[in-house]
Parts: C-alpha cells; sequence; structure tokens
C-alpha cells in the first residue's frame, strides 16, 4: 500500500465525507451521482493448483519460515521456485549460446 501525504484541508475534507456516509446511505443520493469507468488492474494472477501440491508447498514454507505463496504476496516460495524453474528452462539471453559444444 502507498502512503500518502495529506494536507490539513484534505483531512478534513476526508472527515466530513467520512460523517456524512456514516450517517446517510447511498440511495438517498443515487440521483445525484453519475457512473464511471474504473480499470482496477492486479498485480496479482491467480492459478490452480492440486491439493496434494498446495499441501506440500505449504509444508516445505513452514519448515523455511516463509510464506507459501497461497496467499497473495512477493517473495514467497511458490514465487521462488518458479523463478527458479522458468530461468533453468530459459535462461537470459545474454547466457544463451548460439553454439552448443559437447564435452565427452
Amino acid at each position: 500500500m502507498r502512503k500518502v501525504k495529506l494536507s490539513t484541508e484534505e483531512l478534513r475534507a476526508y472527515d466530513k465525507m467520512r460523517e456524512y456516509g456514516d450517517k446517510h446511505d447511498l440511495t438517498e443520493i443515487r440521483d445525484k451521482t453519475k457512473d464511471v469507468d474504473v480499470k482496477i488492474e492486479s498485480e496479482v494472477t491467480l492459478y490452480e493448483i492440486e491439493r496434494s501440491l498446495s499441501e506440500h508447498l505449504q509444508q516445505e514454507a513452514k519448515k523455511r519460515g516463509v510464506s507459501s505463496g497461497l496467499r497473495p504476496r512477493r517473495g514467497t516460495l511458490a514465487n521462488l521456485w518458479l523463478q527458479q524453474r522458468l530461468q533453468e528452462e530459459s535462461p537470459p539471453k545474454h547466457m544463451r549460446s548460439s553454439r552448443r559444444t559437447q564435452i565427452a
């Protein structure tokens, strides 16, 4: 969550809005409102995972004292493992070789 600094005037305005909201119902002023389009972009994408894998992930995370990643958070065990695996499967361009050499 981002911290936002507000002036005293802005805080008073928010207090007034909060007080009004506590005492009134939106249906009282519905005709004075207007519809707006709001686009909310999530930083989290959810994926299905088998129950047994989920349980195993939770156990491993608990052993390591970290979050399992089953609740949206950054830096979780699930994210770390996925990042490692993706790097193994598809290393960054600067690490790829144009020629493959075999050592016998």
